[in-house]
């Protein structure tokens, strides 16, 4: 029987395309594999202490997501950064008495009102990002590098995490009530997240007395004292009537 014409040229095709979607799968596979927090502190250790040269932009993520880079965690909207735990890096300044200073909240995962006022915290995304976490700390004295210092891994066996749990439950209280605002928690907040003043999102973020309570032992920057930020940041009291915005977990890209 005659060959068709199309033939010689499927043939080719197929050599030529195979290779590349089996590479493309490979590729896919490798990005999806993620280290554990354990390999995450491994790695961790030879890239601390000394400056990394990064411009400051205006993405406030932007020294995370380096240091996710540098520990081969993918950049993805997964629920975690690494396959057992998250990664939070967060910056510090230097107050005019050489002090470091928390400089803002962390920034943990997107706020769904509704979901606050029936999820117990156990059943939370908040939780679940919480649960085992690297907490990184870095600074910039310039507009051009970044040092990282040793990070401080928390779990749900740190004292801590107790007084998260009861933050979580007074905002949720609260919100049963019909109201949510910033002005409430110890170390936990729930606040506005987005460009101007009109955003409904909402997020959680922890507020500079948990990064003190957490490093207060251990903090590690060569003469240098954490203590409590000047300022952190409130959004006005507002009402709990808004979009529940589940679909915003990529906020890391926005940034955390």
């Amino acid at each position: 029987m005659a060959l068709s014409p199309l033939t010689p040229l499927l043939e080719k095709l197929t050599t030529t395309v195979t290779p590349l979607l089996l590479l493309a799968k490979s590729t896919k596979m490798t990005q999806a594999i993620r280290i554990t927090v354990s390999e995450a502190l491994a790695r961790l250790t030879p890239l601390l202490g000394h400056p990394h040269q990064l411009i400051k932009n205006k993405n406030k993520g932007n020294a995370g997501h380096y240091l996710e880079t540098l520990l081969g965690i993918p950049h993805s909207s997964a629920s975690l950064d690494c396959e057992d735990g998250e990664l939070k890096a967060f910056p510090l300044k230097r107050l005019r008495n050489g002090t470091l200073a928390p400089k803002e909240t962390v920034a943990v995962t997107m706020c769904c009102v509704e979901s606050l006022k029936t999820q117990t915290f156990e059943e939370s995304r908040l939780s679940k990002k919480l649960r085992s976490s690297i907490f990184v700390p870095y600074l910039r004295e310039n507009d051009e590098t970044v040092v990282y210092y040793n990070p401080i891994l928390f779990t749900d066996t740190n004292p801590l995490w107790a007084t998260i749990v009861l933050d979580y439950e007074l905002l949720q209280s609260n919100a049963k009530e019909g109201w949510v605002t910033g002005k409430l928690g110890t170390f936990l907040q729930t606040r506005t997240k987005g460009a101007g003043h009109g955003s409904t999102s909402r997020a959680f973020y922890l507020r500079p007395q948990f990064i003190k309570a957490l490093f207060a032992d251990e903090f590690s920057v060569p003469a240098a004292t954490l203590v409590l930020a000047e300022k952190e940041e409130e959004d006005e009291s507002s009402p709990s009537d808004v979009a529940c915005p589940e679909l915003e977990e990529a906020m890391r890209y926005l940034v955390l």
